[in-house]
């Protein structure tokens, strides 16, 4: 499992990479694409914590809910994320404000729940 999330982290992470790095030349003039690729950027990064986290402290090792918990605590955020990156290319930018809310309400209900 855990090279399975070294494997994880390291490509995760030059995803992330790629996409800072090497698009910049290609979304300079687009703000559509440029806003789309810093989502994914966060959502690519925080996935990567995520994995790097779940390495470093052996959660899967500790049991089942400890995962999980560390799961749900990021792949709500990363998901949503990715989702409005999407979502933004799709509707050429125009988000409406709830879609930029409803994720954190999710997330904190996830949490309590949890909790």
């Amino acid at each position: 499992m855990g090279e399975m999330q070294f494997t994880a982290v390291m490509l995760l992470s030059l995803m992330t990479l790629a996409l800072v790095m090497l698009l910049p030349r290609k979304v300079a003039e687009d703000a559509v694409a440029n806003r789309s690729r810093w989502l994914m950027v966060a959502g690519l990064g925080l996935l990567a914590v995520q994995f790097l986290l779940q390495h470093v402290w052996h959660f899967r090792s500790m049991g089942v809910t400890q995962a999980v918990m560390m799961n749900l605590l990021f792949f709500i955020p990363c998901s949503s994320l990715l989702a409005l990156s999407v979502l933004n290319l799709q509707r050429q930018g125009q988000l409406r404000r709830s879609e930029w809310l409803i994720p954190i309400p999710a997330w904190l209900i996830a949490m309590g729940i949890i909790a």
